[in-house]
């Protein structure tokens, strides 16, 4: 019996299902609630019908969850995790995850090697054609579509995730760099970031980033951002603009690193068929209106993490605050006379 079946086999999701009494706090916030936009994005902007689908199979995803799975859910747990969480992806897909964010980025890592061949080609094209922008926003004034450099940034509960540092020197030392603030950022945080980088750079919130996107040549962004992955399948060179201390805080992170580490050592059109590979694993916890067998891979994934968490989760403790009296300095030693005769 192969380990993977094993691991499969170990967890039978009907004995693991907890009762009503323990689910998580979160975990009736639905992506089909109304309600719950009303929190999470505030007036300022209006889902666009591109989530249509992935909200459409929330109950699947929940139901065949083997522990309980709630929506957009920062993975804050260990290797041993205890539940799941999902949210929208680029081209109208759902993104099924873990609360590791460990476990999150090995599983990624692994599916990027999974060699697809054409069938990642046909992903790749796939996703490419079902881009849109995920709020309904107005369409790109004309002047704004020649722009070739442009920092997308996070929602202003995000943003110190941004290292605003660094948009700070790349707008003072690049003439021909915008700044596009997230849809969802309240105004009186694009006015402090128009104090920063200046009106000048700042392109409208309210504006179509897709069509920034498909017209632009360079790509900074953070792990918070769907847009590290829709730059990369566009050909577009990516940089991640994320503060390194925190950018697992970001829930793209884990294709945000294998991208940005692909373009840097192996070009462009290496991360973009590292990229197919990801959206052609069966495994891979990302999944697609046009693909046929999107439930059969809903179970695979659910399998894999699994197994991940198997070979992963921790098997020993440390002392508490012994340990941490052996991480200070080594005392001081004594000089030691050596008597003669």
């Amino acid at each position: 019996m192969s380990q993977e079946k094993y691991y499969v086999e170990a967890y039978d999701p009907a004995a693991v299902k907890p009762s009503e009494e323990v689910l998580p706090r979160m975990f009736s916030a639905l992506m089909s609630d109304k309600e719950t936009f009303k929190t999470k994005i505030g007036p300022f902007a209006k889902r666009s019908e591109r989530n249509a689908w992935a909200t459409s199979i929330e109950p699947i995803v929940r139901e065949k969850a083997p522990f309980p799975a709630s929506y957009d859910v920062s993975s804050m747990q260990s290797t041993a995790f205890g539940e799941f969480t999902y949210t929208e992806f680029s081209a109208g897909g759902m993104y099924i995850s873990t609360q590791s964010k460990e476990i999150n980025a090995r599983l990624i890592d692994f599916a990027s090697k999974h060699d697809s061949g054409k069938l990642g080609e046909e992903m790749i094209q796939k996703f490419i054609q079902a881009l849109s922008d995920k709020y309904v926003l107005k369409q790109t004034p004309e002047k704004y579509l020649g722009v070739e450099h442009v920092i997308f940034l996070p929602g202003h509960n995000l943003l110190d995730l941004a290292d605003i540092n660094l948009v700070q020197r790349l707008c003072q030392e690049e003439d021909d760099i915008w700044v596009k603030p997230h849809p969802l950022t309240e105004p009186n945080i694009v006015n402090q970031i128009a104090q920063k980088v200046g009106w000048n750079r700042i392109i409208p919130k309210d504006v179509s980033g897709q069509t920034i996107m498909n017209n632009c040549k360079t790509v900074y962004t953070t792990t918070a951002s769907e847009f590290c992955i829709t730059g990369a399948a566009l050909g577009k060179r990516v940089y991640n603009i994320s503060r390194f201390e925190c950018e697992g805080a970001g829930v793209y992170q884990p294709f945000c690193r294998v991208i940005t580490i692909a373009q840097k050592r192996q070009g462009i059109e290496e991360a973009k068929r590292i990229l197919g590979n990801i959206l052609a694993c069966p495994w891979s916890g990302v999944v697609f209106e046009f693909q046929e067998d999107f439930e059969n891979r809903i179970d695979m994934y659910f399998a894999k993490a699994l197994e991940l968490r198997e070979l992963y989760r921790p098997l020993s403790c440390g002392r508490g605050d012994l340990d941490k009296r052996n991480k200070g300095p080594m005392p001081q030693q004594k000089e030691v006379k050596i008597p003669k005769g």
